[in-house]
């Protein structure tokens, strides 16, 4: 399934034109990372960061009605009823049965990887502040 042109996979805010359009330059470079991952084990940590982005509440109230059109489904913390602390539960309950003993070993130093190099960071006037560990102190 094509990914429509003015959508954008992640954090980076490149659209899939862009992708699409200098695909013949970073492609290589792109796939090589992805060919690491599932090789080594080893994420790049920019791939796997979190940035939080917080609205004044009077701006939210003001593009609800539009939200669906401007944020990304997998951006759930804005449907309503869900709220960023859902995703945090919704994780919790995935791993709580979660037992490396009773998956491959390659593929659970992966799944190892993906949960334990997180790096959150605050966007403060659009621009991220630092990355800190998301594991609890």
């Amino acid at each position: 399934m094509d990914i429509d042109d003015d959508k954008t996979p992640g954090l980076d805010v490149c659209t899939t034109l862009f992708f699409k359009a200098v695909w013949s330059v970073i492609g290589d470079d792109i796939v090589h990372v992805v060919q690491q991952f599932f090789i080594k084990g080893k994420l790049l940590k920019q791939l796997n960061a979190t940035l939080i982005t917080l609205a004044p509440k009077v701006l939210v109230n003001r593009v609800t009605r539009f939200l669906d059109k401007l944020i990304d489904v997998s951006q759930n913390a804005f449907v309503p009823g869900m709220t960023i602390s859902s995703n945090f539960l919704l994780a919790q309950e995935l791993f709580a049965g979660y037992n490396p003993r009773n998956l491959p070993p390659r593929f659970a130093m992966k799944v190892r990887e993906c949960v334990t190099m997180m790096a959150l960071s605050v966007c403060v006037n659009g621009s991220p502040q630092g990355f800190f560990s998301g594991q609890g102190a």
